[in-house]
């Protein structure tokens, strides 16, 4: 199995009846870019409904750390402003 070389954010609740603590942990070990394992006490495995802001803040601070990640100048960038046009900021 291949390695996965893109920065990963497991986010993991400890209600999860499908994944328990030790598969959710051993993931790391398919990771060889950078990874963040976070845990969510007393959330079931419907994280973005029981902990939607939890969730959005974890995911805001993944893309902002490694948002850039693996693009290249012929990457096209992300519509910043919401009408089409690329930002060159």
């Amino acid at each position: 199995m291949a390695m996965a070389d893109v920065p990963t954010l497991y986010v993991w609740s400890t209600e999860d009846t499908a994944f328990g603590p030790a598969a959710a942990r051993e993931t790391e070990q398919w990771v060889s870019g950078p990874y963040r394992f976070e845990a969510l006490q007393g959330v079931s495995r419907w994280i973005p409904e029981e902990a939607p802001e939890t969730l959005s803040h974890l995911l805001l601070e993944h893309l902002q750390a490694h948002g850039e990640y693996g693009t290249t100048p012929s990457s096209p960038s992300v519509d910043s402003r919401g009408d089409g046009t690329r930002s060159t900021d």
